[in-house]
């Protein structure tokens, strides 16, 4: 009976060898349809995910120092943000997240009247 079992073990482990190389070869086979044939496909995908800008807006509100200065844009400016990040003392809000904390830290406020027509459509 020893001979028997033995045997048994021999085959059980054989078929175990052969199912873990059937899923590697699989594995494999899969790892270079998606490396080697879909490469220009998920690259393109890849690059755009890679390279998209997400803006968060600040949890608590736009912070000003003693001497602050809001401007209200009516929309996102890339010239206006960039222009503004060099001032210290100056921070930029879109009309659509103007909030009363941030009108009452505020020393000064600059609204434009494209922005003040959006305020009085979103806050109306």
């Amino acid at each position: 009976m020893g001979l028997h079992d033995e045997l048994h073990v021999y085959r059980k482990r054989r078929v175990l060898y052969a199912l873990i190389g059937a899923v590697f070869v699989v594995l494999m086979g899969r790892l270079y349809q998606l490396q080697l044939i879909y490469r220009d496909e998920y690259g393109k995908k890849s690059e755009e995910n890679s390279i998209r800008i997400i803006p968060r807006e600040p949890v608590r509100g736009m912070m000003f120092d003693r001497h602050g200065v809001l401007v209200v844009a009516p929309a996102k400016d890339e010239l206006l943000l960039r222009s503004a990040a060099n001032l210290p003392s100056v921070s930029v809000i879109l009309a659509d997240s103007l909030n009363v904390v941030d009108l009452l830290n505020a020393d000064a406020i600059l609204i434009e009247q494209p922005s003040l027509a959006r305020m009085e459509e979103v806050y109306a």
